[in-house]
């Protein structure tokens, strides 16, 4: 795939059985790829929770130190509740805060991620990927791409989350090779 790769990466995050997450923020806001969308889909936000730094500590004790290297990463808790929408959907975005992302999906529900190519001429999306994640999968996300998630209804969809604030999406697949 091009924009996202699964790791084979099995993370231990039983820490997170002892530690309550903070809520940090919630994203919402609607960007040029997600403005025109069908009036059937709800949009649905993400909060993301902040760890304590012991539980931050631990859990990137468990990358590998190439990936260190490169760079040191973010490490939230995401959240997505699709509640009773009938078609719930994190709309077509990209990570301003990030620049790519690794994810360990702690609750997932057949939810599809979907990968774009963003036609400026058009103002349109063409999917080019895509990929279902399943509880306990690693993923690699080029989040500087344009990328949405089909909901589950009634379902929340929550991860541990590495972000990446300077390093590209390559580098740290390289680095993981």
């Amino acid at each position: 795939m091009k924009h996202c790769s699964q790791i084979n990466n099995k993370f231990d995050l039983s820490v997170l059985d002892s530690v309550t997450p903070e809520f940090h923020r919630v994203y919402s806001k609607r960007q040029k790829y997600n403005r025109s969308i069908d009036e059937s889909h709800t949009l649905v936000p993400t909060s993301t929770y902040s760890l304590s730094s012991e539980a931050v500590e631990k859990l990137l004790s468990q990358l590998p130190k190439s990936v260190l290297e490169v760079e040191v990463p973010q490490v939230f808790i995401l959240q997505m509740d699709a509640s009773d929408a009938a078609k719930p959907l994190l709309g077509a975005h990209v990570d301003f805060n990030r620049s790519c992302g690794i994810n360990i999906y702690i609750d997932a529900n057949g939810e599809t991620t979907h990968y774009y190519k963003w036609d400026q001429d058009k103002k349109l999306l063409e999917e080019e990927e895509r990929f279902v994640a399943q509880s306990g999968d690693c993923w690699l996300m080029d989040t500087s791409v344009p990328h949405a998630v089909s909901l589950v209804t009634g379902k929340t969809r929550r991860m541990l989350t590495f972000s990446f604030v300077n390093a590209k999406y390559e580098q740290i697949k390289e680095a993981f090779q």
